[in-house]
């Protein structure tokens, strides 16, 4: 099941203002109220409001101009804390972010390790929502929801308004709200066939964002031109079988990532995290490309037996080994034992457009295909590889085709 959090950091942009002037402050971007401190919320303020309307709610209110560059850097620095715990991050605003925590055994658990971090390390106040998409998870941002929204969308927006389902065209909404719908819970009774009818093949979908089946999910913006997984352990972890199992999982999900956007990548980072809190990184760079599930898992086995301590004893148990990339021999797997890894995390970095090579010597190539054709000959030889035009005829076929050609013999 999807897990996507919703972060909103409150007070963010008032934080790096710059400013020292007590009483009630906001932020203001294009005429909308972005961020307020506690004074302007104690007074009615909001976030959202018009700055017109902000200033008739509260006159001696300072408000400030919304500058992008003053605050890249802090939000540079809460989104790299949350590197840590996912590495599939989408920024909103530069005051919240998109995070998909599906890929742990215990994205709960996560999450709320994830909101002490970022709480103790801002000292700001975070507003968060988690549900199976990310529309339902800001909703559940706004609304305080506690939980509900992960466990059973469809019931936490089953008495909402309308207005909120927010994958549907808003005259639509306006529609279902003529109609007599007030609450999203309304739609579901409303039979399929009328739904047809009324809103034709849309109808459908409007069913079906009701529920809360709309799947809607982050993208990994952030950090940019980067690949970031983690696997957290429900405990620490001793078994070898189990650490390879994770780095094989880890691996299909780099595989996935990397295909789905055809990038690739040579240098690769590799934390392991042991249950006495400290963290163990090996960086590499390796000379061809991680492209694929193989190459992801073979590089991640490499930097993972560096990682860990060698044995002590020249005896050990048969089963204590993960197995190296290579399996020609027993002998060649790198056996070391492990003790209480509570997370392993990766990171590749500068990655680039996989370029593949021609698919054949001469024919539909990505490449220049001139290129590839002079180098096999400068390799094996001029006659290695010939063109079909430059296969000479022997003298006989010669002599046959011109005599076909006089007599019309075949």
């Amino acid at each position: 099941m999807r897990y996507i959090l919703h972060l909103t950091l409150e007070g963010f942009f008032i934080r790096h203002s710059a400013q020292t002037r007590s009483g009630p402050l906001a932020v203001v971007r294009n005429g909308i109220v972005l961020d307020i401190n506690k004074e302007a919320r104690a007074r009615g303020m909001s976030t959202g409001m018009e700055k017109r309307t902000a200033r008739s709610i509260v006159h001696e209110a300072e408000f400030i101009s919304w500058q992008e560059d003053k605050y890249e850097e802090a939000q540079r620095q809460w989104l790299d804390l949350c590197i840590d715990f996912t590495g599939i991050i989408e920024p909103e605003e530069q005051n919240s972010a998109f995070l998909d925590l599906s890929g742990h055994p215990s994205p709960i658990d996560v999450s709320e390790k994830l909101i002490r971090t970022l709480a103790q390390e801002t000292g700001l106040q975070i507003f968060y929502g988690s549900s199976c998409s990310k529309w339902i998870a800001k909703l559940a941002s706004l609304q305080g929801d506690c939980g509900s929204a992960a466990i059973d969308p469809a019931h936490f927006l089953a008495p909402l308004p309308v207005s909120k389902l927010a994958p549907v065209s808003l005259e639509h909404r306006q529609r279902l709200n003529f109609l007599g719908y007030r609450t999203i819970g309304d739609i579901l009774t409303i039979p399929q066939e009328v739904l047809r009818q009324q809103f034709g093949p849309e109808g459908l979908f409007i069913a079906k964002a009701a529920r809360g089946d709309f799947m809607d999910l982050p993208r990994a913006i952030y950090p940019k031109d980067s690949l970031i997984e983690s696997l957290i352990f429900d405990g620490p972890v001793e078994s070898l079988e189990t650490v390879d199992l994770a780095l094989k999982d880890l691996a299909q999900r780099v595989a996935t990532r990397l295909s789905s956007k055809s990038l690739q990548g040579q240098e690769l980072e590799v934390s392991l995290e042991t249950e006495d809190n400290k963290i163990h990184k090996q960086k590499r760079r390796f000379s061809k490309p991680i492209h694929n599930h193989p190459t992801a898992l073979t590089s991640l086995r490499l930097i993972t037996n560096d990682l860990l301590p060698q044995p002590q004893t020249s005896e050990i148990h048969p089963s204590s080994f993960i197995p190296h990339p290579s399996h020609a021999h027993p002998e060649s797997r790198i056996p070391y034992p492990v003790s209480g890894v509570t997370a392993i995390r990766l990171q590749m970095s500068n990655l680039k457009q996989n370029r593949e090579n021609q698919k054949e010597l001469i024919g539909h190539a990505r490449t220049n295909d001139a290129s590839a054709f002079q180098h096999v000959r400068t390799v094996f030889g001029d006659t290695a590889v010939l063109l079909g035009g430059d296969i000479p005829v022997p003298r006989r076929v010669k002599v046959l085709r011109e005599w076909k050609n006089a007599i019309g013999w075949s």
